[in-house]
């Protein structure tokens, strides 16, 4: 998650932020073993802890995550953006925020700049 402004003035940033993101999005569902041996190392935890942790979250690969069910593509914003809103819609009739915002606000926030051609590489 970054900053519209920070999106706006550092494309090439997110950008690769965003394909080192999907390399390991790749190496979790292709080897996991590795991912959890890696994760291990920078955490400083044992391969067996983060590969159970692992276990429990759920990975898309960069073609689902670009897919119209999650985030979309380039001008093509994803049901991401109907869950938020729905979400939200939840919270507001709880009580818990004043107001939802529309769909329009949360299609905005989605920042699909380049998707899915940005994740090859």
């Amino acid at each position: 998650m970054v900053s519209a402004t920070f999106a706006q003035q550092h494309p090439d940033v997110v950008d690769t932020w965003r394909k080192v993101e999907a390399r390991a999005l790749d190496t979790i569902k292709s080897d996991p073993a590795g991912a959890a041996d890696a994760i291990a190392k920078e955490i400083g935890i044992t391969p067996e802890d983060a590969a159970n942790q692992l276990k429990q979250g759920v990975y898309l690969t960069p073609q689902e995550l670009t897919s119209a069910e999650w985030l979309g593509t380039d001008g093509t914003p994803g049901n991401v953006a109907q869950n938020l809103q729905s979400a939200a819609q939840f919270l507001a009739e709880q009580g818990q925020i004043p107001a939802a915002p529309d769909l329009a606000t949360f299609q905005k926030g989605l920042y699909t700049k380049g998707l899915p051609n940005v994740l090859q590489g």
